[in-house]
């Protein structure tokens, strides 16, 4: 047996990738790995019995679906498996590979909608899901050892099932599948405490040939090394592959009666909603006959019918019947009228400054002090620097012309050197 893995467009799974190390031993106690590095081409395929596909980041070139369309309809197997988000949020077009067969990832994620055992909600824990009848005998049987029954076992024995008789998974960061029709099989699906509620997540197919076998997941994290070994993800995929290699005589192909479907419900967003303006409900009345009755005009009208009791009004009141004259305004002043300054401003003083802006070692040392400082700091190449910050220590700058000028400094020093030896010969 031999088995190829695609790592053309930055596949998750490859035979280097720390994360599915368990899975790739595992695939190895069936066959020998390959790894697709560069094109992916129908001669490649034709060396393998199965190709595994998981979690591309990239999109495939038409030529690489028609050589893979090619492999499965010629009798190859084919394991494919992509993350939450589908095709939209991991940048792939695996939906054009396996719509043809019926299968599609959906652009959502499960999660579960109650903690239970791992604390991240698309950590989705499935225990209540279901599964498809053969495969469900497989993975029971996996791995059971007979127990020898006593009389004591025979009386406490009863019909129902038990918890550990429970085929359980852990479902990681994935999404839900779209099955065209019901008479595609649904390995499992997503129990009615996930969300979205009964909604396949393991689909497998024949090629339209028969020869073919195509198996479809929507976790590429179900066989991580966090997952793979936790709950009952190592049986299934156990019996995944052997039913793929055609190492069991399980008919996943042919679809079960005991996985339910559901169709797709969306859950609305009550907080959104919450904040939207919406009407008062009223109970509607059922219009009249005459669209007109529904105008009442007597609340908005623009007539004179008002102007005699406005007239009338004059008269009960007592109020002579003349325009109305203007009244001259009278202001309060609020604030107090203003006086002139006769006085000067205060104005602060700056601050003085702060001892620590002085280094009183350099303020209070002597000038041999200071000179000595400077000798251990200076090199051979800073001749001139030693030169100007001697002359500005002992106060020579300020008695020459040229400023900074190293030599003009010397000649200065040797000048008084010479007077010097001549008074004292």
């Amino acid at each position: 047996m031999k088995i190829a893995v695609s790592g053309i467009k930055k596949e998750t799974i490859t035979t280097s990738n720390k994360k599915f190390a368990k899975f790739i031993k595992f695939l190895k106690n069936f066959g020998s790995l390959a790894l697709i590095k560069e094109e992916l081409t129908y001669e490649k395929l034709t060396k393998a019995n199965l190709l595994i596909i998981s979690g591309p980041r990239q999109y495939y070139k038409q030529k690489d679906i028609e050589a893979i369309q090619k492999y499965l309809e010629e009798g190859g197997s084919v394991y494919i498996a992509l993350g939450e988000g589908g095709n939209e949020k991991n940048n792939t077009n695996l939906n054009d590979l396996i719509e043809s067969y019926g299968i599609s990832f959906s652009s959502d994620s499960v999660i579960r909608t109650s903690y239970s055992k791992y604390l991240h909600p698309k950590e989705c824990y499935i225990e209540e899901g279901q599964f498809h009848a053969d495969f469900s005998r497989t993975i029971k049987t996996t791995g059971k050892r007979k127990k020898i029954m006593t009389n004591d076992d025979l009386l406490d024995q009863v019909n129902d099932d038990t918890d550990e008789d429970k085929i359980k998974v852990v479902y990681p960061y994935g999404c839900s599948l779209k099955l065209k029709s019901s008479k595609i099989s649904t390995v499992f699906n997503s129990g009615i405490i996930s969300y979205p509620l009964k909604r396949p997540l393991m689909a497998a197919v024949s090629s339209m040939s028969k020869k073919g076998r195509l198996l479809v997941v929507g976790s590429e994290g179900f066989t991580e090394d966090e997952y793979f070994e936790k709950e009952d993800n190592k049986k299934i995929i156990e019996s995944a592959i052997k039913w793929l290699l055609k190492l069991s005589m399980v008919q996943l192909e042919k679809a079960s009666k005991d996985v339910e479907l559901q169709n797709y419900t969306f859950t609305p967003n009550i907080v959104s909603i919450a904040e939207n303006i919406k009407s008062c409900l009223e109970e509607t009345k059922d219009p009249p006959k005459n669209f007109n009755d529904m105008f009442d005009t007597t609340m908005f009208s623009v007539d004179n019918h008002l102007v005699p009791e406005a007239l009338n009004l004059y008269s009960e009141l007592n109020v002579k019947h003349e325009t109305l004259g203007i009244i001259p305004p009278q202001f309060e002043t609020p604030l107090p009228p203003l006086q002139l300054a006769v006085f000067d401003p205060i104005i602060k003083d700056f601050d003085n400054p702060s001892l620590e802006l002085y280094d009183l070692d350099e303020q209070f040392a002597s000038e041999k002090i200071k000179l000595a400082q400077i000798t251990n700091k200076c090199t051979d190449g800073d001749v001139e620097y030693y030169i100007k910050d001697s002359s500005d220590i002992l106060g020579i700058t300020a008695k020459i012309e040229k400023k900074g000028d190293p030599k003009a400094i010397l000649n200065y020093i040797f000048n008084e050197l010479a007077n010097y030896k001549k008074l004292n010969p």
